[in-house]
């Protein structure tokens, strides 16, 4: 079920149907990932893209490509061991989030990792940081990533109160 979510430049929203979205250019369909951290505040990960990569030293939820006959929850699993080094073991979709860039579209499905093992590491030489749900709209995200911003905001308060499976 999709989650609302405001719309950030007037292209990006939370959609039920991804392909609907896209009539123009390239588009791509990926994970991205809101890794957990228990505490006083909850705090999620964010990664940041490496040199040389499309949108270099901005920040993001850790994540990356669905490969052709890959579910996005086996997508999720495999990006995360790969970039991170870690074993997903409880994640539940936020929903879906489409993005028109000037030369890219991307179609996001975002998960709440709520359990994993090992600690992240950023295995693709990304730096990685742990930051609280407020200094989220303070970091440089990618522009697809900050409607995520405020559904994510919702389900930590849920998980929080142990209404979300922790």
């Amino acid at each position: 079920m999709p989650v609302p979510a405001a719309r950030a430049r007037n292209t990006s929203n939370v959609t039920g149907s991804w392909h609907s979205q896209f009539r123009h250019g390239h588009s791509v369909k990926v994970v991205a990932a809101a890794l957990v951290r228990s505490g006083a505040a909850p705090q999620v990960l964010i990664a940041q893209r490496p040199m040389g990569k499309w949108q270099a030293g901005r920040w993001e939820f850790p994540g990356g490509k669905i490969e052709a006959g890959e579910s996005p929850h086996d997508a999720l699993l495999r990006e995360l061991r790969e970039e991170l080094g870690i074993q997903v073991q409880a994640a539940q979709s936020l929903g879906q989030f489409t993005h028109a860039y000037a030369d890219r579209s991307v179609e996001i499905d975002l998960w709440l990792v709520t359990q994993f093992a090992r600690e992240p590491q950023g295995l693709d030489g990304q730096a990685l940081r742990w930051v609280s749900i407020d200094e989220l709209a303070a970091c440089d995200l990618l522009e697809a990533d900050r409607p995520m911003i405020e559904p994510l905001r919702q389900s930590l308060g849920q998980w929080q109160l142990g209404t979300l499976a922790k």
